[in-house]
């Protein structure tokens, strides 16, 4: 664990033990992709029901098309890495020293699945390494 911000691997707990605010807007970013998809999928089946109607599984085309379509919108918002480094005061050299502390210091609050998917958006491989980490049980530094 390094104190500051200077590590490749931004931690998503700050010293303070809450989660970075760049950690609550990609938890944000999710739930608007799942508005998002939810909102197209509806708008999908109502065009469906107007055009579709003499296509075979016109219905389910035009839901499966507005669900991804409302999910791009959703997708919009992207995590800025300024952002991200101007919000954090701690880092890591690496994803599984992040993982083994973070599973140690944080693996039983309630939303610590939350974090680590907001974390695997921006470290892709994280998920991974808090599985291994768990699964080794050995504490991080």
């Amino acid at each position: 664990l390094l104190p500051d911000n200077t590590g490749k691997y931004l931690s998503p707990y700050t010293c303070d033990a809450v989660t970075a605010e760049w950690v609550n807007q990609a938890i944000n970013v999710r739930t608007g992709e799942a508005a998002g998809s939810a909102v197209g999928a509806a708008a999908g089946n109502v065009l469906a029901g107007q055009v579709l109607d003499n296509v075979p599984f016109g219905g389910m085309l035009g839901g499966m098309v507005g669900s991804r379509a409302g999910g791009a919108v959703g997708r919009e918002v992207a995590i800025d890495m300024d952002h991200v480094r101007a919000t954090s005061d701690r880092s890591f050299r690496s994803v599984d020293d992040m993982a083994r502390y973070l599973v140690h210091r944080f693996g039983d609050d309630a939303n610590f699945a939350d974090v680590v998917q907001a974390t695997e958006r921006l470290y892709p491989g994280f998920q991974q390494a808090v599985v291994r980490a768990a699964r080794s049980g050995t504490p991080g530094s």
